[in-house]
């Protein structure tokens, strides 16, 4: 019985060349991508940093605007600068040749000249905004114009691991900073709290963010080269995911492990149609969970939340009611509640903002990631890693909606970044792998 080879380094990296062949070192374009990368994870994450060495954490309602001290907001616009000059100089020097993979292209940059769209419908432009939706074209587009491969991945679990090591160096340090406030100000007052009194936010404005982002970092830590590496950091970022109180992160590290292990134990025969049955029975719950909740105080009040916003979007339900459109409703008394910054759930979220255009636009990238992840189980160098990010995000988006289009904001990286990037290296896997076939079956060398 032949089973499929998950958890070492060795079974992710596939079978296409990633260093130099004279020099050993990593080609050019990966070293491109590698820097992009690095970029996009400090726009996410240092200004944060900074952020929270000056100033505890505040619990902030819907309808407050966080502002950045001026240090951190000088230093998001620098990262936000760099990114764009970097992202730029890899587009021309490579004359913008986005070479294959040109309907991927085409469905990033859709999904994001949609919400655009959305926010000129509502009048909502702004320059900020514009350079946010330029920083983002640029970086896919210089990724586009680049041939990553999945030695990347092996990257972003280094990147995971510095994460989780500064977050609880911070913790120990600083915890007047580092915790999440109740709204009062206060530490010490959590009450749904795994470790003590207190939920660890780290470099991120919510302790949620914290554990969403160690959950989907999870697959990419299991790629780190040592073994007792890869053991210490998984054991120092289960400590901060429990840490951070985040139920919803840490159902979906859990429950997306467990079905990692049982892949891991099925004949590889069985591992498509595994994958795909349990992608869609999850996928299914988020949609069906909004729908038959008639409780507002179901899940945390997240039933009030998705039963005001599924009758908002009745009211457009082709075009959506726009991008900012819960930020903009909080300002006024409604029934979603105080803490309605979004609409906790993908379908209920991307339906109120982006109507049926954008639900359909987000599921046809759902299921291009899905179907990459079952090609990535086939063949040399098979591994669960796309998938299990993918499963992830989608065991995630049944109670949080994390979706987000500005470069600026926690989850970008972890998220929105690593979704495309996922599409960028796999489509490109893809077609190598097809070529290869191609050749063998023509029986050239």
């Amino acid at each position: 019985m032949t089973q499929l080879q998950t958890l070492e380094p060795s079974n992710v990296l596939g079978a296409r060349e990633v260093f130099d062949a004279k020099s050993g070192t990593l080609t050019k374009d990966d070293r491109h991508a590698r820097m992009l990368t690095s970029l996009v994870f400090a726009s996410s994450t240092i200004p944060g940093a900074i952020e929270y060495l000056g100033r505890s954490h505040q619990s902030l309602l819907a309808s407050v605007t966080v502002v950045r001290t001026p240090l951190a907001s000088d230093v998001s616009l620098l990262i936000n600068v760099l990114i764009v000059m970097f992202a730029f100089y890899v587009a021309v020097s490579r004359g913008f040749n986005i070479g294959r993979n040109a309907a991927d292209l085409v469905l990033i940059l859709a999904i994001f000249a949609w919400s655009l769209l959305g926010l000129w419908r509502e009048g909502d432009v702004t320059t900020r905004s514009i350079l946010d939706y330029l920083t983002v074209g640029l970086v896919v587009i210089a990724l586009w114009c680049l041939r990553p491969s999945r030695e990347l991945y092996v990257h972003v679990g280094r990147l995971i691991s510095i994460l989780v090591i500064y977050s609880l160096i911070f913790a120990l340090a600083d915890p007047a900073g580092a915790y999440y406030t109740s709204l009062s100000g206060a530490i010490g007052e959590s009450t749904k709290s795994f470790i003590g009194h207190n939920q660890l936010a780290s470099v991120f404005g919510h302790s949620n963010t914290l554990g969403i982002v160690i959950a989907l970092g999870i697959p990419f830590i299991f790629l780190l080269e040592r073994r007792a590496v890869r053991i210490v950091v998984l054991a120092l970022a289960t400590w901060v995911l429990v840490w951070s109180a985040s139920r919803t992160g840490a159902f979906a590290a859990g429950f997306a492990f467990v079905l990692v292990c049982i892949l891991k134990r099925v004949p590889r025969r069985l591992t498509g149609p595994l994958v795909w049955v349990s992608s869609l029975v999850v996928l299914a719950v988020v949609f069906v969970l909004p729908l038959r909740t008639t409780d507002p105080n179901a899940f945390t009040r997240r039933g009030a939340i998705w039963i005001g916003s599924l009758a908002q979007a009745h009211h457009d339900v082709l075009f959506g009611q726009g991008p900012n459109w819960y930020s903009d409703i909080a300002q006024f008394d409604n029934n979603l509640g105080n803490q309605a910054s979004s609409g906790h759930n993908w379908f209920v979220s991307t339906l109120a903002l982006g109507g049926l255009v954008g639900l359909v636009l987000g599921a046809i990238l759902i299921f291009r990631l899905l179907a990459l992840a079952s090609g990535q189980l086939r063949g040399p160098g098979a591994s669960v890693t796309v998938w299990w990010y993918s499963i992830s995000v989608i065991a995630l988006s049944t109670l949080e909606y994390v979706w987000v289009t500005s470069p600026r904001a926690d989850l970008f990286f972890s998220v929105t970044f690593l979704m495309i990037l996922l599409l960028r290296v796999e489509g490109l896997e893809n077609l190598l792998s097809a070529e290869d076939q191609e050749i063998r079956s023509l029986g050239r060398p």
